[in-house]
Parts: C-alpha cells; structure tokens; sequence
C-alpha cells in the first residue's frame, strides 16, 4: 500500500524519535551519573530531539492542512474540516496571544469535537465489527483525555468552584481504554503475526520490565513523562499491552501501513497530552484508520479511471 500523504513516513520518524529521545531516552538521562562521555551523548541527543520535535510541529500541522484539503472535496468530511480548520486556527492565534480563559476552553471542545466526528467517521467505514470496535476503544481513550483537560479548564475560566467533577474517574477510565487499545487492535490486525514478531517485540518490554522491577519509582516517572500514564492498573497490564501494540506495529508494517503507523501516532501522541503536536497526532491517526477503506478505493478508482482514458485515446487513434 502506497502513502497517499508522501511525507507521512516523516512524520511518523519525526513524532517516535520526539517521543522515544526527547520524552524518554533524554529524561531517563536525568536519573544516570554524568560523566563526560554521557554528558556529550545527552546534549547531542537533546539537540537533535529538539529539531525532531520543530520537525514533527511542521509536519503534522502540513498534514492537518492537507487532509483538510483533501476533506473539502465531494463526499468528504466537510465538518470534520472545517472543525479541524478552527482548531488549527487557534492553534496558530495562541502563538501571539496566551491561551488561557475561554480561548483554551473553545480550542479544547474543538479538539474534542474532531475526535468525535473522525472517530465515529472512521468506524462507520470499518467494514467488519472487528475493525469497529478495535477503533472504538483507542477513539474513546482520546475522547476522556480531552475532556479530562477540558473541565478543569471550564471551571477557571467560568469561576465555577471545585473540585473539578469527575476529573479522576475519567483520566482512570481514559488509561484503561489505552492499556485496552492494544489488547483489541493486536485481535483484529495481528493475532495471526508470524513468532518472530512476537520474539522482537519482547525487547522494549523486557525494557520495561526490568525497569519497573529494579525502580518501580522511575518507572512511574518516565511512564507520566513518555505517555501520561500513570501505571495505577497492575503493571503486568502495561507490559502486555506494550508486547502487543509492537507485534501489530511490526506484523502491519509492510502491509496494512495505516494501522501501523496509527498504532505509532497514538502512542507518540501519549494520553491526555499537553502540547497541541502531541494531540494532533491522535487526529492523524484517526485519519489514518480510514485509509484502508477510503484511499484504496480511491487510488483503485484513479487507476480504473487512467486505464479507461488510455484505452479510449487508443482506439480513437486506431480509427
């Protein structure tokens, strides 16, 4: 399967390099003795991290703008564009002015709304129940992270008085559905993964392992700091659900790329993420779950309609 969005392997290289080195190589680093030999290896990680981060910014807003585009032709997602429009929008204005009040508050139910209408979008075209459902659960994982950040937001922006309703049932209902995501993506995209899969994707959870064995402190920490999660559920779920999420990333990788690359976006993006990149790429991955259904018949369709032409041009000379 070809991309249809050409930097898109860009973007996914940028987004797990940001999220791998700046977000976890780099702050595990914190917690190491400095020699001069780590101190070096650290700065120079951390500069490439920060342009792999000014990366991935760019990168994602141009593909925001450009399934925007693409969004406004005939049979598209009209309001999802022009909802991710007034996000994007904003997005740029809190470049010049803070946001803060009910600026951050509007932006917030902006991004909120486009998980909804692209989730739902993207699991109305999912052909089986399967693909429904393994959708559902990472789109209702998104949907509790915003609005885990919404009403603390709405409360100080309105003067409402605490404390904020709800706000720890759904940040815990929102990890559960994370921790769930992998365990249903692996059963629709990746059950059937040949064992070498299954044998590579061990290595990050040994990693993990053998960190929350040794440090379960510092594993807690890096965990917030990587993905926002904080490991409240029995930690044997966490590395589970991590065995699984890499088995369906390297069993779909050459093939179903869409779903790999999802799986990559959301856990680049963590749960309930504070930079706007980092939420953008929850809505790229939605984008991309639907990429099996839409841009492949669409591309089958370019294809069909470029053959009919030749053909048509042929006979016409032929006469």
């Amino acid at each position: 399967m070809k991309y249809p969005l050409f930097f898109l392997p860009w973007l996914v290289t940028a987004a797990l390099f940001e999220w791998l080195v700046v977000r976890t190589l780099t702050r595990l680093a914190i917690f190491m003795p400095k020699s001069d030999l780590i101190t070096s290896i650290y700065r120079s990680l951390t500069s490439i991290g920060n342009l792999a981060s000014t990366l991935s910014a760019v990168l994602v807003m141009a593909a925001l703008i450009w399934i925007i585009w693409k969004s406004f032709r005939p049979d598209s997602l009209h309001i999802a564009a022009l909802i991710w429009m007034s996000a994007l929008a904003l997005n740029l204005i809190f470049l010049v002015l803070p946001g803060v009040g009910v600026l951050a508050v509007v932006f917030q139910v902006f991004m909120l709304l486009a998980v909804i209408v692209v989730g739902w979008r993207a699991i109305s075209t999912a052909s089986e129940s399967p693909q429904k459902f393994s959708i559902l659960i990472p789109v209702l994982a998104l949907v509790c992270g915003r609005l885990y950040q919404i009403f603390p937001l709405a409360y100080e922006a309105f003067g409402l008085p605490g404390p904020v309703l709800f706000s720890g049932f759904l940040f815990n209902a929102g990890e559960l559905f994370v921790v769930a995501s992998s365990f249903i993506l692996w059963w629709t995209y990746a059950r059937k993964a040949p064992l070498s899969s299954y044998i590579m994707a061990l290595i990050p959870v040994l990693a993990f392992t053998g960190l929350r064995l040794m440090n379960p402190s510092m594993a807690g920490i890096l965990s917030i700091w990587s993905m926002g999660l904080t490991l409240y559920l029995p930690w044997p779920l966490y590395a589970i659900s991590l065995w699984l999420a890499v088995v369906v990333v390297l069993a779909n990788i050459n093939q179903d790329r869409h779903v790999a690359v999802a799986v990559i976006l959301l856990a680049a993006g963590g749960y309930a993420p504070q930079l706007t990149t980092q939420a953008f790429y929850g809505l790229v991955a939605l984008w991309c779950f639907m990429l099996d259904e839409r841009w492949v018949k669409n591309e089958a369709d370019v294809d069909f309609d470029n053959s009919l032409q030749l053909e048509r041009a042929f006979n016409s000379k032929m006469s």
